[in-house]
């Protein structure tokens, strides 16, 4: 009779183990699914914030400036910036996500390039309807 008992605590205890590791892993793939997304909404967010400063000085007129800051919520992360004007774009790279938003305007270069990538705060200028980045 006790020995009966023992083999049944045992597959209890070993049913209840294997129902844990099958909800830890449900757990490990709803978080790792939970970072990819918010990398993605961080990538959208940065985005859209500096197509913002852009499109703000594009339609302010000619003269106009204004710092062009990177988004400080992020700081000591690495993500990339480019300015893609040919495409009306701005394309943030942020982890293992890229979004992509529209810009207002085509005109838009750092003084040498069409394309050019923003890797720091900078100054943004309206000059002749044009907008310079740096």
């Amino acid at each position: 009779m006790r020995a009966q008992s023992s083999i049944e605590f045992l597959f209890c205890t070993g049913l209840a183990m294997a129902v844990m590791v099958i909800a830890m892993l449900f757990y490990y793939q709803a978080q790792s699914e939970a970072a990819v997304l918010g990398e993605y909404v961080e990538s959208q967010r940065i985005c859209h914030e500096i197509a913002m400063q852009i499109s703000a000085i594009v339609s302010a007129g000619s003269g106009t400036q204004a710092a062009l800051h990177r988004p400080q919520a992020l700081a000591g992360q690495n993500y990339t910036v480019l300015v893609a004007p040919e495409n009306h774009s701005v394309v943030v790279e942020f982890g293992r996500q890229t979004a992509s938003c529209m810009l207002a305007t085509t005109n838009v270069s750092n003084g040498t390039h069409s394309s050019f990538y923003i890797s720091q705060d900078t100054l943004i200028r309206n000059e002749d309807g044009g907008v310079v980045v740096g």
